[in-house]
C-alpha cells in the first residue's frame, strides 16, 4: 500500500523539481536577451525564480565577488542533488 504512495509522491516531487529547473533555464535566457520586464511571461518567471535566488545570492555575494551571477547554476545543482537524494529515499521506502 505504501509503496505505491511513495512511488507516486516521488514522481510528483520529481516533476515539480523538473519544472523549477525549466523556470531557472528560462530565467537565464530571459536575462541574456534583455527581455521586456513588463511582459507578463517575463514577469511571471522573475516572480517565481527570484525568491529562490535570493538566499543563494545572499550567501555567495560575500564569497564570490564579481559581475557573474552564479545563483541559477547553484540552484540547478541543488535541484539535481535533491532529485537524486529523493530518488534513493523513495526507492528504499517503496519496498
Amino acid at each position: 500500500m505504501f509503496s505505491s504512495f511513495f512511488g507516486a509522491a516521488g514522481y510528483v516531487i520529481n516533476l515539480v523539481l523538473d519544472l523549477v529547473q525549466l523556470l531557472v533555464i528560462f530565467s537565464v535566457i530571459i536575462s541574456w536577451i534583455s527581455a521586456d520586464p513588463n511582459n507578463p511571461l517575463v514577469n511571471m518567471v522573475t516572480t517565481l525564480t527570484e525568491p529562490l535566488y535570493r538566499p543563494i545570492r545572499k550567501f555567495i555575494t560575500s564569497k564570490i565577488p564579481g559581475p557573474i551571477d552564479f545563483a541559477p547554476f547553484i540552484l540547478i545543482l541543488l535541484i539535481i542533488f535533491l532529485q537524486k537524494f529523493l530518488q534513493i529515499y523513495f526507492m528504499n521506502n517503496a519496498r
